[in-house]
């Protein structure tokens, strides 16, 4: 893949999909959950996927020269696009998490994690709902978070709203022109109950990403019958559904259509 914005935002998702997988998988093998044993596998992880990988710096720094472009004078209509995006990084940044799904659940288990460096912790014991048996994406992410020495763990979410934001942006620029872009970017983003999942820490909006990949990737395998397409759109549907497991259901029915299609 050439490193196109776009392709380096699908990467950014890519990669907080794979480091949600790491405290879940130390629990499944029983190692205790600290400082030490999180940041030596993703260091270790990295050093292979690095090794392994066929891109080198020379060809990520080709960056520059494939940017997504827009002409000059449409700088300002970016502005309101800056202005939203900005407010809803220091929101995520300065606030801790206070939707109740997360307090009594993602977020209180992460931070008993720190504490007893396990997954199963004394949160169980004390409280049970069904916040606290959801999927473990949200609590690994914030376990890594709040052991980088962020304590309210949350700013990976605008880490995955900007990359979401490039993919869009690249995807509507190939059949629409570049104001149309840009005005139903601020739209998007600006629909007051999407815009307050871009700070507020819940399942919904990342599912509502990576599902999103699914389908570019799937439209992608359809449209050129390339098999590393549908490999990659069963990657993200399988981080979508770990999210909300019952996105496999959507899953289900989009792979029927794409059958069909082909029949």
């Amino acid at each position: 893949l050439e490193p196109s914005p776009q392709n380096i935002a699908f990467s950014i998702l890519f990669g907080l999909g794979i480091h949600s997988l790491i405290p879940f998988s130390l629990e499944l093998f029983f190692i205790p959950i600290s400082y030490f044993t999180i940041y030596i596998f993703i260091f270790f992880l990295t050093i292979f996927l690095l090794y392994t990988s066929k891109l080198n710096l020379k060809e990520i720094f080709t960056l520059f020269k494939n940017r997504i472009r827009f002409p000059n004078h449409f700088i300002l209509l970016l502005i309101p696009l800056f202005i939203l995006v900005g407010l809803s990084i220091w929101r995520a940044f300065y606030f801790p998490p206070f939707a109740v799904d997360i307090t009594s659940g993602a977020e209180a288990v992460s931070m008993y994690t720190l504490k007893e460096k396990t997954l199963i912790n004394t949160v169980f014991d004390v409280y049970q709902n069904g916040n606290t048996l959801k999927p473990a994406f949200l609590t690994s992410l914030q376990v890594i978070y709040k052991l980088a020495g962020f304590p309210f763990g949350q700013i990976w979410l605008s880490q995955i709203v900007i990359c979401f934001l490039v993919i869009l942006a690249a995807e509507m620029k190939k059949t629409i022109n570049s104001i149309i872009v840009i005005f139903l970017l601020i739209l998007f983003l600006a629909i007051p109950e999407m815009y307050a999942y871009t700070y507020s820490l819940l399942y919904d909006y990342p599912n509502l990403i990576y599902f999103t990949s699914f389908l570019i990737y799937l439209n992608r395998f359809i449209q050129t019958q390339n098999k590393h397409n549908l490999y990659l759109s069963s990657i993200w549907l399988g981080f979508a559904t770990y999210i909300r497991p019952e996105t496999i259901l959507l899953g289900v029915m989009l792979a029927t259509v794409s059958i069909l299609l082909f029949i």
